[in-house]
């Protein structure tokens, strides 16, 4: 490596670090507190398994009650949490700064994968590996495995990483024991939440593709294909044994026309990547009749497989934001070429284009992440705020609106407080507590509500994203309300593509 070439990943790197730096540093500043999703619970779980005489059979239990009450088998997660939360118990600060390493350390990862998935010749690409990840970041949802510390999604965005190296360096050097390797790690993703499914599908796909449509290294793809085909049929015959609530929705909701269906109602969004995927798939399968060598390296098709059995797996549960987090890597990975194209045969292009992927990480980074991360920083704020105002009002009753039962639910674990979620988004006089005083929780995401006989009296605690107000009784008269909270241009943007 000649200096300059030595000084321009010098550079790559010290973006990359200046880049990580500014999202630890944001997390320390703003400190935030125990999220609303799956916190609580976790914490719970985390409690009961150590107070009570912590060994193999309770973590069985845990497990048994998973299958029994939701239909789930996670046994990595079940670990997780226990392990984690107890760890972190009383300082969530340090489990959001564990995750933030973890998830930036996933991106040099990923960076790796992608750059030993196309072989570039270029002779400085290997900068590549900190300044292209970067990208991920454009594609929002990818955010919401640093948001979020309970995600499951987070651990299918690093297991899955580990696995494509893997089955990469197996199928170069056809090398079963790093094959069995890369299933293991597939296997990890299903472990952590059953939508990491997906990547042993496109596994299976892959080599149907290049071991019996193409006949490409014949041996090697079908010894893997059957093991695959075994793998999934344990695992089918497995998940259909204790199908119940949760993984109910994988019944009869993945064949293809149901996925279909699902895809058609979906967002605008979704349906762009799905058509992205699928083109991405032809244009490969097109290469490779046209030109037995193809125009690019056969294992590449193994993204945008992957990219749409993901989005087929997640059809019965409607795409919800937070899902779509593992899938940016898929993404650009199939982009991958096209960025490499451009600039190939120009020391400038080359140029232009990594300025503009960082000058687009760093526009997200301060527009978007910053922001997210002070928000999350608001639920710790609010619960301070809630107990202060029971502190001054004890034994007071609380209301949340729809649609997130599951945030009425984590405030009152951990505030310690009665609260009672307006699931039909109605606030009716007769449930007001007439013991004490009573309080509407109202936050940015809210939808509106109906009152039939109550009035707002008084705001008690606002931030950017929470507001709390003293509610009493008033006649019989019924009106609506709803909260509005200052929208930036990019939460403009994203309200607007919700509607699409």
């Amino acid at each position: 490596m000649n200096k300059g070439i030595y000084s321009r990943v010098l550079l790559s790197v010290t973006i990359f670090l200046i880049f990580s730096g500014i999202i630890l540093a944001a997390t320390i500043y703003y400190s935030p507190g125990w999220g609303f999703m799956d916190d609580s619970q976790n914490i719970s779980i985390a409690e009961g398994f150590w107070k009570n005489n912590p060994s193999l059979s309770s973590f069985k239990e845990l497990v048994s009650f998973d299958i029994s009450e939701y239909g789930r088998f996670r046994p990595f997660y079940q670990a997780w949490v226990i392990f984690a939360y107890r760890v972190f118990f009383n300082n969530p600060l340090n489990l959001y700064v564990f995750i933030a390493i973890f998830n930036l350390l996933g991106l040099l990862l990923w960076g790796l994968v992608i750059h030993e998935t196309f072989s570039v010749s270029c002779p400085d690409s290997f900068g590549d590996i900190f300044i292209y990840p970067l990208s991920f970041f454009i594609f929002t949802p990818f955010w919401n495995n640093f948001m979020y510390i309970s995600l499951l999604e987070k651990f299918v965005y690093i297991f899955s990483a580990v696995s494509l190296y893997l089955f990469i360096s197996a199928y170069r050097r056809k090398n079963i024991l790093f094959s069995l390797a890369s299933l293991a790690f597939a296997i990890l993703c299903i472990l952590s939440k059953e939508t990491g499914v997906a990547l042993l599908i496109a596994y299976w796909i892959y080599y149907f593709f290049t071991g019996i449509l193409f006949k490409t290294e014949r041996r090697f793809c079908l010894i893997n294909f059957f093991t695959i085909n075994v793998i999934l049929a344990v695992y089918y015959l497995f998940i259909r044994s204790i199908w119940g609530n949760y993984s109910m929705e994988y019944s009869g909701n993945l064949n293809p026309f149901t996925v279909f269906i699902n895809v058609i109602k979906a967002q605008f969004v979704i349906k762009g990547i799905t058509l992205f995927s699928v083109t991405a798939i032809a244009i490969y399968i097109i290469s490779r009749i046209k030109n037995k060598n193809g125009l690019i390296k056969r294992e590449a098709l193994i993204f945008p497989l992957f990219l749409g059995t993901y989005i087929a797996v997640l059809s019965p549960w409607k795409f919800s934001n937070y899902l779509l987090a593992p899938i940016a890597p898929m993404i650009m990975g199939v982009l991958y070429p096209l960025y490499v194209l451009i600039g190939s045969r120009s020391r400038t292009l080359r140029l232009i284009k990594k300025l503009g992927i960082i000058s687009i990480a760093f526009l997200v980074l301060f527009f978007i992440i910053v922001p997210r991360i002070s928000k999350m920083a608001d639920k710790r704020k609010l619960i301070e705020g809630i107990k202060a105002v029971e502190k001054m009002e004890p034994n007071s009753r609380y209301f949340f609106p729809p649609p997130f039962s599951e945030s009425s639910k984590a405030i009152q674990k951990i505030a310690v407080i009665d609260i009672e979620y307006l699931d039909k988004g109605i606030l009716n006089k007769e449930r007001l507590n007439s013991k004490g005083d009573n309080y509407l929780i109202f936050g940015d995401q809210c939808s509106e509500l109906v009152f039939r006989g109550v009035a707002i009296e008084k705001e008690v605690y606002r931030s950017n994203t929470w507001k709390i107000f003293l509610i009493g009784k008033a006649g019989s008269g019924k009106g609506s309300f709803k909260v509005a909270f200052p929208e930036n241009f990019v939460q403009k943007m994203k309200n607007y593509l919700k509607e699409l």
